[in-house]
């Protein structure tokens, strides 16, 4: 793994992390972010937003927080992959990530850790680690996402991984494994007050739903969204020519945000966002004086740490050019479920 500082779209400290196929650039300015995810030195499949970052500090050193010159209390998009809490609400889940974050590298340069300062409003301190695996083609990036209650009061919140993906991305959501015996519902599937079914954008297949980004200058615009709980151990989207697939949780016990739904599309004229929301606990106050938490291994977190949330997603990368954009389910078995059944075997 290479790690290069550079700025890139406007923030001053970023860093380029090569590492086998994979480019990722986060950032220290804000966050915790990667704000771009690319196969070699291709195009990055993150999308991002204008931003005003006049408004925005400067971390006064590297490898620490920083001080604040200016003080920024509006959420802004940004862009890249953040992390969030959910269930969704105006006040907590809005809370701004522009301020500086700690980064670290650890485990011999294998592992990125990205932590944020305590959120003032909430009391969750937000961390994510970027840590590499595997080889050859099947190498990913295992990105584990931590929410640690910082307050003096239980917190009760799940963890949300969105993806924020660039224009003329399709997504894929499986609609779940066939149940075992057929007599009971194998999944759900979750709409929002602006969730537009008779929108071609969605394409609602039997085994798959199919979401794509489509800008202003066509017929269907404006924000849709739908999520399913999906037990298959996977997501996945395509932009371009290159496949983005993410590696998550089977098991879909505790999932009462949102219905159920665990993973997430979320599109409108300028991006889609490809979501993973994990369960809903109920996060009990960090312990007084205790260490910063030792993520060099995510192992190490587990039910016995009752104020810390987990959700890990594993990112894998392909460039897949001799095959067409999926139209329809059986597209989607033909060419992309081979791989994702590599992946998982």
């Amino acid at each position: 793994m290479t790690i290069e500082k550079i700025e890139f779209q406007g923030f001053k400290n970023c860093f380029k992390i090569k590492w086998n196929h994979f480019k990722l650039i986060i950032t220290q300015d804000v966050g915790p972010r990667v704000l771009s995810l690319s196969y070699d030195d291709g195009q990055s499949i993150f999308g991002m937003k204008s931003h005003n970052l006049s408004t925005l500090s400067t971390p006064s050193n590297i490898g620490g927080e920083g001080n604040h010159s200016t003080k920024n209390d509006q959420w802004n998009l940004f862009g890249g992959h953040r992390l969030w809490h959910a269930p969704e609400c105006s006040g907590r889940t809005y809370y701004p990530d522009n301020q500086p974050i700690q980064i670290e590298i650890v485990n011999d340069g294998t592992m990125v850790v990205m932590r944020q300062a305590t959120e003032h409003l909430t009391g969750i301190k937000k961390t994510i680690s970027l840590e590499i695996k595997g080889v050859g083609r099947l190498s990913y990036i295992q990105v584990t996402h931590y929410l640690e209650n910082k307050s003096i009061w239980p917190i009760q919140c799940a963890p949300w991984a969105i993806s924020v993906m660039t224009k003329d991305t399709k997504a894929i959501i499986p609609l779940s494994n066939d149940s075992v015996n057929g007599l009971v519902p194998k999944t759900s599937i979750s709409l929002w007050n602006y969730t537009k079914l008779q929108d071609s954008r969605i394409t609602l297949g039997n085994k798959y739903i199919m979401v794509q980004q489509q800008d202003k200058t066509l017929e269907n615009i404006g924000s849709n969204k739908i999520g399913s709980r999906v037990n298959s151990g996977w997501s996945a989207s395509i932009t371009n020519s290159t496949l983005f697939v993410k590696i998550i949780d089977t098991d879909t016990k505790d999932l009462h945000v949102d219905l159920g739904a665990n993973v997430e599309v979320y599109t409108d004229n300028d991006i889609l966002e490809l979501e993973t929301v994990g369960k809903l606990l109920t996060l009990e106050p960090t312990p007084p004086l205790s260490p910063q938490i030792d993520v060099s291994s995510p192992s190490r977190i587990t039910t016995s740490t009752p104020f810390v949330q987990v959700l890990t997603e594993k990112w894998y990368l392909f460039e897949i050019n001799d095959i067409p954009i999926p139209q329809n389910d059986n597209d989607i078995d033909k060419n992309i479920l081979p791989i994702i059944n590599e992946i998982l075997n």
